[in-house]
């Protein structure tokens, strides 16, 4: 399984071989996906002596996130699909977020930046092993966020992603002692995540078409938003 992470300023390409991390980079810099991407692709690739048509699927984090991001990895996700002819695998990056913090018992709540003083979030209940959604993904204020934290949960949350490190002060300002923080390399959005949920989908029978597999964006973009597009 190889992995694709693009859906935040995070760069990430990880292989999986049964459920395990046989590679995984990981870049956190102010290069563009674009320029990156299929340099780590080729780099797992040749390490790991796996040419292309080995694999037997690619896993894409299909958002919500960066728009741009999202179609670099999500093109980029289909070109290697459909070039080797194997299936693609989508995963929501707030799942694969989420899953950073999977041995973590309670409530788990995966925040990223939307910008314009918004986040994309969801609720999850882990069990020390497996992660349950409880909730839709969505894009609401932090204070919003607050409020919903308040009524779900007062035994503890942990936060993680972009959105809780831009937002930390205020979040441990305003919840205390129930804003829980995992350490910085489980904060971010990891390739290894994505495709080792992608694995376990694939095992269970579960493909998305490369032909019609879309971003999940939740928000419109700027364009769609000056086109009026919210009412179609």
């Amino acid at each position: 399984m190889l992995a694709l992470e693009t859906a935040t300023r995070v760069a990430g390409v990880a292989l999986i071989s049964e459920g395990k991390v046989q590679k995984e980079i990981f870049l956190h810099y102010r290069q563009t996906h674009s320029q990156t991407l299929m340099v780590m692709v080729d780099e797992v690739l040749k390490e790991c002596e796996v040419g292309l048509n080995q694999i037997d699927a690619v896993a894409v984090s299909i958002g919500p996130g960066s728009f741009t991001g999202l179609r670099i990895g999500l093109a980029t996700a289909k070109g290697l699909a459909m070039g080797s002819g194997k299936p693609i695998v989508g995963i929501p990056t707030l799942d694969a977020l989420a899953y950073n913090a999977c041995l973590f018992r309670g409530t788990v709540c995966p925040v990223l930046d939307a910008r314009k003083d918004e986040v994309y979030t969801a609720f999850y209940k882990s069990d020390g092993s497996c992660m349950e959604l409880v909730d839709r993904y969505r894009v609401c204020s932090p204070r919003a966020l607050v409020d919903d934290v308040r009524t779900r949960a007062t035994d503890g949350v942990v936060f993680l992603g972009d959105g809780a490190v831009r937002y930390r002060e205020f979040l441990q300002q305003t919840l205390g002692d129930v804003a829980v923080w995992v350490p910085g390399n489980l904060a971010f959005p990891r390739a290894s995540s994505v495709g080792l949920l992608a694995w376990h989908k694939l095992r269970g029978g579960g493909i998305d078409d490369a032909r019609s597999i879309v971003p999940v964006y939740i928000r419109l973009s700027e364009a769609e938003t000056r086109l009026g597009l919210g009412g179609m």
